[in-house]
């Protein structure tokens, strides 16, 4: 009985060598404190000294939008009329991103800021198509005046956009012009072989016939269709000439429709603002406060790595096995060298 429960004591001994023994460690890290708040130290005057040497970045905002943005295209066809369309929102959006617009902005500055970082950024809101301009600086006055000088060059860019449109649109609306013109001299002469041709397929005391066949929307009624079989070719010619005539009617609307949308397009255009950059009070980076916390806890992390990698060292030396095991390293490690 008495070997049974030494036997069963002796069986625990491994385990309890191998567990933590959380006592070991608080008295690990209070015989290296030094060194654990040394390293923590350092690491926060690091954090704070970096934090006060980084430039700091200050961000204005500005709210614009435009004065217009209808959609009207026109397609191209057949008749030699181009596409064209309008200044939408996100074009303006694009613009503001542009490298034309981010260079003219940066040299519009005064010469002792354009050296300093300088950034733009544009984005809509796709309910209100409101555009949200952002620049950023290194100095608040930098980043409110990069903000307002980039509405006003994208302004002129705009405008220098919209004189080649509507150059453009005066060729189209020429082109559309004389295609008008000839439609219409078209119809007209469509419309005179179509009255000849009435005039020569009915005798010239019918003037109930020839109304009949002038007024060609009534053709559903039975008089219109007695009159269409009296005719020569049992009203072939003249169902053509209806044909004729009613695609020139399209062709002619169709065409004052294009040249209705293309004055639309010399409607004015602006960027408008809502509201104007104004100096920040305060930047945006660095962020100090999280610098010097977050470096703080990586500086206390690593004392405390250190501290227990020098107690698990000076352990080892004392202990026969370990030393050897350290010395066996120590060999292979100089051996790869």
């Amino acid at each position: 009985m008495e070997n049974e429960y030494t036997n069963t004591q002796h069986s625990h001994l491994p385990i309890e060598e191998d567990e933590i023994d959380l006592l070991d460690l608080l008295l690990t890290i209070i015989k290296n404190k030094r060194l654990i708040l040394a390293t923590t130290a350092v690491f926060f005057c690091i954090a704070l000294i970096a934090s006060f040497t980084i430039t700091p970045v200050y961000q204005a905002k500005a709210t614009v939008f435009l004065s217009r943005s209808d959609q009207v295209i026109i397609d191209k066809k057949p008749e030699g009329v181009y596409s064209t369309s309008t200044i939408t929102p996100e074009i303006i959006t694009t613009l503001f991103s542009s490298t034309s617009v981010i260079n003219k902005t940066k040299t519009s500055l005064p010469e002792s800021e354009r050296a300093s970082f300088v950034s733009l950024q544009a984005d809509m809101d796709n309910k209100t198509k409101v555009i949200t301009l952002t620049a950023a600086a290194s100095a608040p006055d930098t980043a409110a005046a990069t903000a307002n000088h980039a509405i006003d060059i994208a302004q002129a860019e705009l405008h220098s956009a919209i004189e080649t449109r509507n150059l453009e649109t005066a060729k189209l609306e020429d082109t559309l012009a004389f295609e008008i013109e000839e439609a219409k001299k078209s119809l007209s002469e469509k419309e005179v072989d179509f009255a000849r041709y009435i005039q020569k397929v009915t005798p010239s005391k019918d003037k109930e016939t020839s109304q009949l066949l002038y007024s060609h929307l009534e053709l559903e009624k039975p008089q219109s269709a007695t009159a269409l079989f009296d005719l020569p070719d049992g009203g072939l010619e003249y169902l053509r000439y209806l044909r004729e005539i009613q695609i020139l009617e399209d062709q002619y609307l169709l065409l004052q429709q294009r040249k209705m949308a293309l004055a639309e397009l010399r409607r004015p255009v602006s960027i408008m603002a809502l509201e104007k950059a104004t100096p920040p009070s305060s930047f945006i980076k660095p962020k100090r406060t999280l610098m010097v916390v977050l470096a703080t806890m990586l500086g206390l992390f690593t004392g405390v790595f250190a501290a227990f990698i020098m107690e698990f060292v000076r352990n080892a030396a004392n202990d026969p096995k370990r030393a050897e095991k350290l010395a066996a390293i120590r060999k292979s490690l100089s051996l790869k060298k």
